[in-house]
């Protein structure tokens, strides 16, 4: 099915760069191969997946529709915003508290990333792995593993200005203490 322009940047290609990194989907994350074409299909049984472009201030250029179905952001809100903002906890201070040294490696990570659009070849990819505190559109609060790879889509190898961040998102069943986001709830 084609991408609409609402969904995705004219430039980007979601088909290539799942194929780009099938392998890595099944070996590191278990994903199974009806998983893998789901995500490639961009169905909601696929993963949650935002990626973004280091060319564009590591802005957002796509986030599948399962990511939209799980946190109730729709794709014309967060294309375009910088990296994944639009998860973070709704006041500073709670965003500090929990995601601090997450954010800094993040931007290091993005540091780095920028540094092998010109390499050729790309032959090993920068990957990281983070644990978020993040909220949803409502305000639900959800703990996240956010595991992010520089990737190229399949067929673009000679291009070097065509490394983008897939961000996969795991969300954990684990409680996020009430008293927190009640306080936060107090200050909005």
């Amino acid at each position: 099915m084609p991408l609409s322009p609402s969904r995705t940047s004219p430039t980007f290609r979601w088909p290539k760069l799942v194929d780009a990194c099938a392998t890595r989907l099944r070996s590191r994350h278990g994903l199974q191969e009806a998983a893998v074409e789901a995500t490639r299909e961009d169905h909601t049984a696929g993963a949650l997946c935002v990626v973004v472009d280091p060319r564009q201030h590591n802005e957002v250029v796509y986030a599948t529709r399962s990511f939209e179905m799980f946190t109730g952001l729709s794709s014309d809100a967060i294309l375009g915003q910088p990296h994944l903002e639009c998860l973070q906890p709704g006041t500073v201070w709670l965003d500090d508290l929990f995601n601090s040294s997450e954010r800094q490696e993040m931007m290091e990570f993005y540091q780095s990333a920028e540094r092998l659009l010109d390499q050729q070849p790309f032959e090993d990819p920068l990957s990281l792995t983070s644990l978020f505190a993040g909220c949803k559109r409502l305000g639900d609060p959800f703990w996240y593993l956010l595991h992010s790879l520089a990737v190229r889509p399949t067929g673009e190898q000679g291009h070097p200005k065509c490394t983008y961040i897939l961000h996969i998102l795991l969300p954990l069943e684990v409680p996020v203490p009430d008293a927190v986001w009640q306080t936060q709830a107090g200050e909005a």
